[in-house]
């Protein structure tokens, strides 16, 4: 039985490249932001950088960019196995497809995709939160929890676009990156 891969050397750099990026958004978001998080709370760069990926790898690298991102916080910062690879993987392979599909690849279109994705990833935290702690409320939850984690996440989220455009555009530089 032979499999045959034919891996690009070129292919194999950008991953270890967007690898390398995900381990500094990583260490800056357990070991900076958590620190002098924006509203008290510590803004999730590991979703936001999924989703930039996506947006200029499409479905396929912005599914493997949720994976990896998903475990790496994990294991940085989780406490034990939990679900969280799930909905950055999700997230980074419909926003992939929409990007691939839909949507032009410019700034504008990705902020809306970063205030949309960003709900998705509210709702996941408030299953998660009546999941461990079943007595708090939901607004309290809201109140305290996702909204500043939401406003903190988003107006981080620039950051990595600006960091990552610049690595996309030198693996695509036949393609129309705004």
């Amino acid at each position: 039985m032979n499999l045959n891969f034919d891996i690009k050397k070129t292919t194999v750099l950008k991953m270890l490249t967007y690898l390398g990026l995900l381990c500094f958004f990583a260490v800056l978001q357990t070991a900076f932001f958590s620190r002098f998080g924006l509203f008290d709370s510590t803004p999730d760069l590991m979703f936001a950088g999924v989703i930039t990926i996506s947006m200029f790898e499409g479905e396929k690298g912005g599914g493997i960019a949720g994976i990896a991102a998903g475990f790496l916080i994990e294991s940085i910062g989780g406490v034990g196995l939990s679900l969280l690879p799930l909905p950055y993987m999700l997230c980074g392979y419909i926003c992939g497809l929409c990007f691939n599909y839909i949507y032009n690849r410019n700034f504008a279109t990705w902020a809306l995709f970063i205030l949309i994705s960003f709900i998705f990833r509210e709702v996941f935290t408030l299953m998660y939160i009546s999941i461990i702690r079943p007595s708090t409320s939901f607004f309290y939850a809201f109140r305290s929890v996702l909204l500043p984690e939401y406003f903190s996440s988003v107006l981080a989220a620039p950051l990595l676009y600006f960091l990552i455009r610049p690595v996309a555009k030198l693996f695509h530089r036949g393609r129309s990156l705004s």
